[in-house]
């Protein structure tokens, strides 16, 4: 029987090579309810098994997950069987495979091919926390012969317009080239020169396709260093259309002056030819994203498009019109550096025919891919005094950073996804879950102060259910490095079991950390974790059923913490939270009443606690408390935490837990 490949990519490979030391097999692609590619395997009624370098992955038609190893990942597409074919989705061969055997093989995504990589070769080492996260995940290697440059990298090449939307109209373009022809072509050779480079490239689009402006950026993101737009300018009709010429480069900031404007709107205004709905955020929430856009990687994407104009000026025939700024849709969902190269004034006769022709095109690509080398090659120098990150070692798994999102602050992942890398940080706690949904406490739920924040939410959650249906399963197909934890919360100790019980067996959750400051409805409303022998219980049902590590989180107004910890590790927790909010009311400003006091002035009241924690009680402490800065979390750390986790600075800057983490592997 033969076996296909299903390809949920916008521009699918003609062919994808596996490649082992024994040689290579080309695998042709082909289309059948979507493109595809192939292996030959046999098929068991409704199960079909794939062996691969001694692992069996067993797929259920109909079913979007496979099981490797009794671990169940989840893919993009079914299974299916058409013809005497099978069909997989390619997400197998490009996300599972690497995943289950990724010391022994490599996807690029370029190319298209699977490696096999060279038993006794060096086993790809972890990022370091301050690299750029679509930096090369090997380690430093010998300098590439053309570059220099030593580290792996991914650039995302954008070619403008596209499809029903053909740019300017090119006036002085020949054999009827509009822009869109010439950003293709220009993006296509860029391609091709990065990847001589040793420099891995993918497309936005590689046929005449219109590509919707919130998606183009939306390709770079986890595996990606820079995002470059392709474009050509034009002026409006006038007398002097004809006479301005030369190449800028532009950064996403606001528009300072008319001109800036100007281009921008042109640019932008191809939105009018997109038919979905937008899926770029509108409203105050919009106008907060593009905030932390504009400002998280303003200066690296500054001295980007400085390196790159100041490279393309030099082989341009017109004027140098420099480093320009202003607000260009395409690059506000780029969550890496990002610019956006304005090749030439199609008004203009000498850059009509230098952007039209071969050798004009070969030219600019050139350069570009010479500016972005340039970066590259500062950025990795700068990477060159960052220490790596340290993993750190709990609950039988590494983490690749002590930094965790905590409960609460992050939703299940998906609401601040487009703001916070995830998989740059060690892990996310979830937002609580109990088996029914809650709506929470009435509005308002948070109000500022002095000190911090108070909060009374109330636990509002969608319910087992839907976490299990739902969100996890977008946790595991999104996160590739960060560990997930899941917080449990309930008014009863079988709500607690019947959460744990509910989630358990799913391998996305690394460990449950056991809110211990809910109300116990059975005790007349007294906290779990107010008194010994109510933790005890508690740990010990959720103990009974949970077939991953505990946390406990502890309320830090709790006589004896310390006590109260060994308590929890004499009944099988693995490990303590320290600590959780403080109660408190100021003048009734919230709906509830009172509410939790987070934010700094908990800072030296949890450190405290993970200090006598750790000297007494011999169970690894998760620090969280008032963490807005890496000096925050060192003292976390120093008190003896193994990992901390970041809260109420989260809300008030998404992108906080990144640079501390960052931060924290500079040493």
């Amino acid at each position: 029987m033969i076996v296909l490949l299903l390809v949920a990519l916008a521009s699918p490979p003609q062919v994808v090579l596996i490649a082992t030391p024994r040689g290579q097999t080309s695998v042709p692609v082909t289309t059948e309810r979507g493109p595809a590619a192939a292996l030959t395997v046999a098929l068991d009624g409704p199960r079909a098994t794939v062996g691969l370098s001694g692992v069996v992955f067993v797929f259920q038609l109909g079913a979007p997950f496979v099981r490797a190893g009794g671990v169940v990942y989840a893919l993009v597409g079914e299974p299916y069987v058409t013809r005497d074919t099978l069909f997989l989705p390619l997400s197998w061969l490009a996300d599972c495979v690497p995943r289950v055997l990724g010391a022994r093989y490599h996807w690029d995504p370029v190319t298209p091919r699977l490696e096999e990589l060279p038993v006794a070769g060096p086993v790809a080492a972890a990022r370091p926390v301050g690299a750029s996260p679509g930096a090369g995940t090997a380690p430093a290697a010998a300098p590439h012969p053309l570059t220099g440059l030593r580290l792996r990298h991914l650039i995302v090449i954008d070619p403008g317009h596209g499809g029903v939307d053909p740019g300017n109209p090119g006036r002085y373009f020949t054999d009827g080239l509009v822009e869109k022809d010439i950003t293709l072509a220009i993006a296509r050779l860029l391609r091709a020169e990065l990847v001589r480079r040793g420099i891995g490239a993918l497309l936005t689009r590689s046929t005449d396709s219109l590509v919707d402006l919130a998606d183009r950026g939306a390709f770079c993101k986890a595996e990606c260093d820079l995002f470059v737009s392709i474009h050509v300018n034009a002026m409006p009709a006038g007398r002097r259309a004809d006479r301005v010429s030369g190449a800028e480069t532009y950064f996403l900031s606001d528009a300072k002056t008319e001109d800036q404007e100007r281009v921008a709107k042109m640019e932008n205004e191809v939105i009018r030819f997109e038919t979905g709905a937008p899926s770029v955020a509108t409203g105050p929430l919009g106008f907060i994203l593009r905030d932390l856009q504009l400002n998280e990687y303003l200066r690296e994407s500054a001295q980007l498009a400085a390196l790159v104009q100041d490279s393309v000026a030099k082989v341009h025939p017109g004027g140098d019109h420099g480093v320009q700024q202003a607000g260009f849709m395409v690059l506000t969902t780029a969550r890496r550096p990002a610019i956006l190269v304005e090749t030439g004034f199609a008004t203009n006769r000498t850059d009509g025919a230098f952007l039209a022709s071969s050798l004009g095109q070969h030219k600019l690509a050139s350069a570009i891919a010479e500016g972005i080398v340039a970066y590259l090659l500062e950025f990795e120098h700068k990477l060159a005094i960052v220490a790596p990150a340290t993993p750190v070692r709990l609950f039988g798994v590494s983490f690749q950073n002590p930094v965790l999102l905590a409960s609460g602050t992050a939703g299940f992942g998906r609401e601040v996804s487009r703001v916070i890398d995830l998989d740059a940080l060690g892990g996310i706690v979830t937002k609580a879950v109990t088996p029914e949904e809650r709506r929470g406490h009435r509005a308002p739920r948070v109000a500022e102060f002095a000190g911090g924040m108070l909060n009374a939410v109330g636990l509002a959650n969608p319910g087992l259910d839907a976490v299990r249906a739902r969100e996890l399963p977008w946790l595991a197909t999104t996160l590739r490095r960060a560990r997930v934890l899941v917080n449990v919360a309930g008014a009863t100790l079988d709500d607690y079991a019947r959460v744990i019980a509910g989630l358990t067996d799913l391998p996305v959750v690394t460990a449950f950390e056991i809110n211990a400051s809910c109300p116990n409805t059975s005790a007349g409303g007294l906290e779990f974790g107010a008194t010994a022998d109510g933790l005890r219980a508690l740990v010990r049902r959720c103990r009974a059923v949970a077939t991953r590590p505990l946390a406990v989180k502890l309320s830090p107004v709790l006589a004896d913490i310390a006590g109260m910890a060994q308590v929890a590790k004499d009944e099988g927790a693995d490990a303590v939270t320290l600590v959780n909010t403080m109660p408190g009311m100021l003048d009734r400003r919230l709906g509830n009443g009172a509410g939790g006091v987070s934010g700094p002035a908990l800072l030296p009241v949890g450190v405290l606690a993970t200090c006598r924690v750790c000297e007494r009680v011999g169970i690894p402490v998760i620090g969280v408390g008032g963490i807005r800065t890496v000096g925050d979390a060192r003292e976390y750390l120093a008190a003896g935490a193994s990992l901390v986790a970041i809260g109420t600075a989260a809300l008030a800057d998404p992108r906080v837990p990144e640079r501390i983490a960052r931060d924290l592997g500079r040493g």
